[in-house]
C-alpha cells in the first residue's frame, strides 16, 4: 500500500482499515484471474487435427486425422447429397490444414466445419458409401491417428480376358464354389526354442501354443472355417517351414502367434504385424529366381514371358499385403476392449514367417516381462479373453472379405478404348486410378492408347 502512504491518504487513523481494504483488492484480483483462466481452460480444445491425409486403393478411400491426444470421436452418415461426418468435440483443427480434394475414389473431397462445440470433418462422396473405423494410439514416431475406410455400396459387374493370380487358398482346381476356409495357426517358438521368458514363470512357447489352442478351438466353433495348428506339442519347427506348411494345408489366412519382450520393463501392450513392401521385393527376387515354380505358384499356364510374370508377380504381392493389413485390423479391433494390454497398432516388417502369397500376420499378444501383461495373460481369463478376441477379428475379415471361392482372385486385362480414360475405367472395375497406374507402370502423364492393354486386380 505504499502508493496509498505517498499520496497522504493513510492517516495513522485508518492504516488499519486501508490495510484491510488492500488485501480483500488482492483476493478479489487473484480470485478473478483464476476464474477467468478456468473459463478459458474449459472452452479450449482438448485436442488438434495436425494434418488430413488420404489413400486410394482399389476398394476403399483411407481418410487419416493425425492428432495431438487421443480423443472420442462420432461418425454421422447424410444424404442427398452423401456425405459422412466425423464430429470432434472440443477438437481444434489446425490452420494450416488445407483440406484435400480428391481426383478418383468414392471420396470426393475432405471439407473442415469448425463449430462452437469443437470441429466437424465432412467426407462428400461420389455415391453410396459405408465404412469402417478405428483409432491408433502414438508409437514410433506417428502421431495420435483416426482412421476411416469409405467403401462404396455397389460395384459394377466385371467383365474381360481374366488372369488368375493367387491372394490365399490353395491353386488346386475343381474346388467347390462354396468350401471350408482354413486358417493356419503357428504357436512361435517351441522345443529347443523356448523364446523370451517373463514374469510369473510364463515361457513364451509354453504360452503362445496354449492361446493358440483356444483361438483354434473358437474358430473352430463357426460354421465353413476350419483351424489348423501347425504344432499341438513342444516341438521345433523351422521358421521356414511354417509358411510351407500353410500353403500345404491350402490357407486362406496365415496368423503366428508370439509373446513380446524388452529391456525396458515398462514396455507393454499388443502389437500385430504384416509383411513390409521390402519383404515382399526379397520374397518376389526368390520366386522369379526359378520361374518355372513362380508360374506354378501364380496359376500361370505355358511359360510366361518375364515381363508378364515380373507384372502378375507385383500384383500378387500387393494384394498379398493389402488383405494382410485388413486382416491386421480386423484383429487390432476386436482387441480394442477394456481390459485388455493396450494397442500398440500395426506394424510393417520383413518377418521370415509370413512371406508367402496368403494374407498372413504375426502377433505380439502382449510383454511378458511387464507386470500387468504378463498377469494378464498368465490368468485363464486373460489367455481366454486374447484367443476370443484373436477369433473374433479372423471372422470378422473373412465375413468381411471373403476369398475367392476358387482359392484364386483374378486380374483382368482391359483393352482401352477410344475415349477412355484411367478414371472411367477405374470406375468400371471398381479399382483406383493409383492402383492401375502402379500395376502397369505408368507415370502420372501417361496417354493411353486405343488397344493398350491394362492389368487390373479384382476384388
Amino acid at each position: 500500500m505504499r502508493w496509498a502512504e505517498d499520496s497522504g491518504f493513510v492517516t495513522e487513523g485508518n492504516r488499519d482499515m486501508v490495510q484491510l481494504f488492500g488485501n480483500r483488492l488482492l483476493i478479489i484480483l487473484f480470485l478473478s484471474v483464476f476464474l477467468l483462466t478456468l473459463l478459458s481452460e474449459s472452452g479450449s480444445a482438448s485436442s488438434t487435427v495436425l494434418n488430413i491425409r488420404y489413400s486410394v486403393q482399389s476398394d476403399h478411400t483411407r481418410i487419416v486425422l493425425d492428432l495431438t491426444t487421443q480423443t472420442s470421436y462420432q461418425i454421422v452418415k447424410f444424404k442427398k447429397p452423401n456425405r459422412i461426418a466425423i464430429n470432434l468435440k472440443r477438437v481444434k483443427v489446425s490452420d494450416r490444414i488445407r483440406p484435400p480434394r480428391i481426383a478418383n475414389g468414392v471420396v470426393q473431397r475432405v471439407r473442415v466445419n469448425r463449430l462452437s462445440w469443437g470441429s466437424q470433418i465432412v467426407l462428400d462422396l461420389r455415391e453410396k458409401a459405408d465404412w469402417k473405423h478405428f483409432a491408433l494410439a502414438k508409437a514410433k514416431g506417428r502421431p495420435n491417428r483416426i482412421v476411416v475406410d469409405v467403401y462404396p455400396v455397389s460395384r459394377p459387374a466385371q467383365t474381360s480376358l481374366r488372369v488368375p493370380v493367387v491372394i490365399g487358398g490353395s491353386t488346386a482346381k475343381g474346388r467347390p464354389a462354396a468350401r471350408e476356409y482354413i486358417v493356419v495357426i503357428d504357436p512361435g517358438h517351441g522345443g529347443m526354442d523356448p523364446g523370451t521368458r517373463g514374469k510369473y514363470g510364463l515361457i513364451e512357447k509354453h504360452l503362445v501354443l496354449d492361446i493358440s489352442k483356444r483361438v483354434a478351438k473358437e474358430i473352430n466353433n463357426h460354421k465353413g472355417i476350419k483351424a489348423v495348428l501347425t504344432r499341438t506339442r513342444d516341438v521345433f519347427i523351422e521358421p521356414s517351414s511354417r509358411p510351407k506348411i500353410a500353403q500345404r494345408k491350402g490357407a486362406d489366412i496365415f496368423m503366428s502367434i508370439h509373446a513380446n519382450s524388452a529391456p525396458n520393463r515398462r514396455a507393454r501392450g499388443t502389437e500385430v504385424w504384416f509383411l513390409s513392401p521390402a519383404g515382399a521385393s526379397v520374397e518376389a527376387s526368390k520366386l522369379m529366381s526359378n520361374k518355372k515354380q513362380a508360374a506354378s505358384e501364380l496359376g500361370l499356364q505355358a511359360k510366361p514371358s518375364d515381363e508378364i510374370l515380373s507384372l502378375v508377380l507385383d500384383v500378387n504381392q500387393k494384394a498379398m499385403m493389402q488383405r494382410s493389413s485388413l486382416l491386421a485390423e480386423e484383429i487390432l479391433n476386436a482387441m480394442r476392449r477394456k481390459g485388455f494390454p493396450p494397442s500398440r497398432g500395426m506394424k510393417q516388417k520383413a518377418l521370415a514367417v509370413v512371406k508367402k502369397m496368403i494374407p498372413s500376420v504375426l502377433i505380439e499378444t502382449g510383454f511378458i516381462g511387464n507386470s500387468s501383461d504378463a498377469k494378464f495373460l498368465k490368468s485363464e481369463k486373460g489367455r481366454d479373453m486374447m484367443a476370443k478376441a484373436i477369433a473374433t477379428g479372423v471372422v470378422s475379415y473373412l465375413k468381411r472379405y471373403p476369398p475367392p471361392s476358387s482359392g484364386k482372385s483374378e486380374v483382368i486385362v482391359h483393352k482401352v478404348k477410344k475415349g477412355e480414360t484411367l478414371w472411367r475405367i477405374s470406375k468400371l472395375y471398381g479399382s483406383s486410378v493409383g492402383s492401375i497406374q502402379k500395376a502397369n507402370g505408368l507415370g502420372r502423364s501417361t496417354v493411353l492408347r486405343v488397344g493398350q492393354e491394362l492389368l487390373i486386380l479384382s476384388r
